[in-house]
């Protein structure tokens, strides 16, 4: 499902659902031995059960991999894992913050923020849309709330994964 690129460390992740019910998740990491060269993509090996997030789809690390977000359907809620080495998911820690989405999306898919951390944007199947969040204190979801006003709206189209230009557009 959801798939995020650090270039500067030639490293990715992606989401790997377990094809049985695609309720339990796995973060799974990948190199690249060539940067920037998809042909030449190989797995480390190292893994993480994201057992909190059920169906977890999208995910996105904060600009210094200090935190990882990920999407969870099930639950309905955005949530932060915390990584005490930076984009390491070997350190990443069992606790995490979680905020609930269930108000404007029962089925959020997607994740992205901007580059300070005090906006988030989360798009779903069932509102097919992109809805803002405005966050008090950059990053953390405990402060998060929904920004009224209009938000994007995808009509007649199934929103799941987005991203923004270095413009923010």
């Amino acid at each position: 499902s959801g798939l995020d690129v650090n270039p500067s460390a030639n490293t990715g992740w992606y989401i790997r659902g377990d094809s049985a019910t695609l309720k339990r998740s796995t973060l799974i990491e990948y190199k690249f031995q060539t940067p920037g060269d998809a042909n030449t993509i190989f797995l480390t090996g190292r893994e993480y059960s994201l057992s909190s997030a059920r169906y977890a789809y999208s995910l996105t690390w904060e600009n210094n991999g200090q935190y990882l977000f990920v999407t969870s359907r099930d639950n309905k809620q955005i949530l932060r894992y915390t990584a005490s080495t930076p984009y390491d998911i070997e350190t990443l820690d069992g606790e995490f913050q979680a905020f609930s989405v269930d108000s404007e999306e029962t089925n959020p898919v997607g994740i992205a923020f901007n580059d300070t951390g005090s906006k988030m944007y989360v798009s779903g199947h069932t509102d097919d849309g992109v809805n803002e969040y405005t966050l008090t204190t950059n990053w953390d979801l405990t402060t998060a709330s929904h920004s009224s006003g209009p938000h994007l709206v995808i009509s007649g189209q199934d929103a799941r994964e987005f991203q923004f230009n270095n413009d923010g557009t």
